[in-house]
């Protein structure tokens, strides 16, 4: 397999990779597995299906710039609706500093759960002698209290219960939810116009006579029973092609770090981890049959830099 960036980025050196149908043989046995996205196909391809999904179950709570990227999909790939139901935006709450102040939280609103507080009595609630005689035991619980006074951890619990009020109601009766700050969402505001403004990324999307837009649609490769959801599919029944974009986030559109970026991360392999799946997908099989004809596959990768002036730019990788 061999591929190439075009567009103002030139010059690019061609790099061989390893042929991805190898890793579908490996994949082959984790067909009772219902979806499968490309993170996990990474993991599952050197260890147990079981392995990896441990891997990603146990990983560390997102952090906020982590949920940088994941706003900027929704926004680019979801209803406001979607976006409404699973994003929550904090408006200036204070958030946990460390794992400590996770994990004090965490056992406090198991506390307030199991005592069944409404929203309405919280605040009262969190005030109360009870609690606060809470908050101190869990306090010793999840902090580090060797050579401390008792007044001092008293002081210190109580401040902290009182400082992540707003967030303990928001894991209490929000917990379903991302929480996502003012500043992670106003970054992913203007990645998201960034990306839209982008030339190529809209003369791709833009409707047409015959052209069928998808976002994150699910295919099912038949020949190995494996599903997997690229961001946006563009099937142009005019023009008898199909093409596939990848949103990516990245920290320069330099060459170099483009170069890197595409290297390190291997967004090469997961293109053409889409690729086969689209072309072995039923409705594949069906554009086929219907046309008689084979329909070319393009893949593309829009860059969008997490951070001020957050430019964008969407490169080609030809696959052969």
């Amino acid at each position: 397999m061999i591929f190439k960036l075009n567009n103002q980025f030139t010059g690019y050196p061609h790099a061989k990779c390893e042929n991805t149908d190898s890793y579908y043989k490996i994949l082959k046995e984790y067909s009772s597995i219902p979806f499968i996205n490309f993170h996990l196909y990474k993991e599952a391809k050197d260890t147990s299906i079981y392995e990896a999904l441990y891997k990603l179950k146990n990983q560390e709570a997102a952090t906020q710039s982590m949920l940088l990227g994941t706003l900027v999909h929704a926004y680019i790939c979801n209803t406001p609706e979607y976006i409404q139901d699973t994003f929550y935006m904090t408006a200036g709450m204070v958030m946990p500093k460390s794992t400590n102040m996770e994990a004090f939280i965490e056992k406090i609103v198991i506390y307030l759960s199991f005592l069944e507080i409404t929203k309405e009595n919280l605040s009262s609630y969190i005030l109360d002698s009870n609690c606060e005689n809470e908050a101190v035991n869990i306090y010793k619980q999840c902090y580090s209290v060797k050579g401390k006074s008792e007044i001092s951890i008293v002081q210190a619990a109580v401040a902290l219960l009182h400082e992540m009020y707003n967030y303990i109601e928001f894991k209490m009766y929000h917990g379903n939810k991302i929480a996502i700050s003012s500043e992670i969402q106003e970054a992913a505001i203007k990645m998201r116009d960034s990306i839209q403004d982008n030339y190529l990324f809209n003369d791709l999307i833009e409707p047409g006579n015959g052209k069928t837009i998808l976002y994150e649609p699910i295919f099912t490769n038949t020949l190995y029973k494996i599903k997997g959801r690229p961001d946006i599919v563009i099937i142009d029944e005019n023009n008898i092609n199909i093409n596939i974009i990848d949103l990516k986030t990245t920290k320069s559109l330099s060459y170099d770090n483009i170069k890197s970026t595409i290297y390190n991360y291997q967004y090469h392999k997961q293109l053409e981890f889409y690729s086969l799946l689209v072309t072995n997908s039923k409705e594949y099989s069906d554009l086929i049959t219907m046309y008689g004809d084979k329909f070319s596959i393009n893949t593309y990768i829009t860059f969008v830099c997490n951070s001020e002036p957050y430019d964008s730019h969407t490169v080609k990788i030809d696959l052969k």
